[in-house]
């Protein structure tokens, strides 16, 4: 148990630390493997952390919501530079690939939303 309330919050911090990463990474058991680097304990003892577990449920981001934070992201970078991009650039900056961006309903609405935004504060 000491071990896993160790690991778990060490999984927190690794997490913390990932979402803040400008641009934007991923969180996954492999980005919070490399920052805490219990690689092995993370893919193989997690029936025995029942806490590390459950924490890392919680924390990885599917590749469809890191999309979207990436989108958001590159929407922020334009605002700043006060920049209104077209669809494509959005997309290049944010890092997401053009048929993930046509081809996913859910970062399609996220892409017209931001520029929807960006061109609303011109």
């Amino acid at each position: 148990a000491k071990e896993d309330n160790l690991l778990a919050t060490a999984v927190v911090g690794a997490a913390i630390r990932i979402n803040g990463m400008v641009p934007p990474r991923r969180v996954t058991i492999e980005a919070i493997s490399d920052l805490v680097g219990h690689s092995s304990q993370l893919r193989q003892s997690l029936k025995r952390m029942p806490r590390t577990a459950s924490i890392l449920d919680a924390h990885l981001e599917s590749i469809e919501v890191f999309h979207v934070r990436r989108i958001n992201w590159a929407e922020a970078v334009f605002r700043s530079e006060q920049n209104v991009p077209t669809k494509s650039a959005l997309v290049r900056r944010a890092m997401v690939g053009s048929s993930i961006a046509t081809g996913n309903e859910v970062v399609t609405l996220a892409v017209s939303d931001a520029l929807s935004r960006l061109r609303s504060r011109q």
